[in-house]
């Protein structure tokens, strides 16, 4: 009988360890590796927060060669970061007072942009410019304005921007240009 007391003391004492080490092992949640903390809530994005956006649009004005005349101007822009981009434009810059037709180009130039107060801007721009087998330096300066229209934000996905330029042209002769219009403006 004493073999079966210790042989059941045994059973008992293993038992009760097991089971003992199963009830800490459950308080104590040793079922895997920690969990990691949840993630904080992610802020929404600002609607107004600056993006890459590529502008067209075009403008009219006035020409001046040797004497005033209609001008007008398409643009493009791509402004990659908030405070530049680069221009592309075609422009007719009235009468060639050389030949007997309109004097057109093509001018590509940085543009340097300065945001202010209220949806406003103020750019400069140096570039060249090329028409009717001449080239030349041009640069100028302008200013922006995004309307603030939720209508068109919705078509556009950044809306319509106004748009007043000033160009100088070092042609042969000077040339000036003064146009006054629009860019619609998307990004991704």
């Amino acid at each position: 009988m004493i073999r079966r007391t210790s042989v059941t003391r045994a059973l008992v004492v293993t038992s009760a360890l097991v089971i003992a080490s199963a009830g800490l092992a459950a308080a104590q949640d040793v079922g895997g590796p920690p969990r990691p903390k949840p993630a904080p809530a992610a802020k929404p994005a600002d609607p107004k927060a600056f993006q890459a956006t590529l502008y067209f649009g075009g403008g009219i004005g006035v020409a001046d060669q040797d004497g005033t005349d209609f001008g007008w101007g398409i643009h493009t822009l791509t402004r990659p970061f908030r405070y530049g981009g680069f221009q592309l434009e075609y422009f007719n810059g009235g009468q060639d007072k050389d030949d007997s037709g309109n004097y057109d180009g093509l001018y590509i130039g940085l543009m340097p942009i300065l945001p202010l107060a209220g949806g406003a801007s103020v750019f400069g721009q140096v570039g060249g410019a090329f028409g009717n087998g001449d080239e030349a330096v041009a640069g100028g300066v302008g200013a922006l304005y995004d309307l603030p229209t939720e209508w068109f934000d919705k078509v556009f996905n950044n809306g319509v921007t106004l748009r007043a330029d000033y160009k100088y042209y070092d042609f042969d002769q000077e040339a000036h240009i003064f146009t006054v219009g629009f860019m619609f403006g998307i990004h991704k």
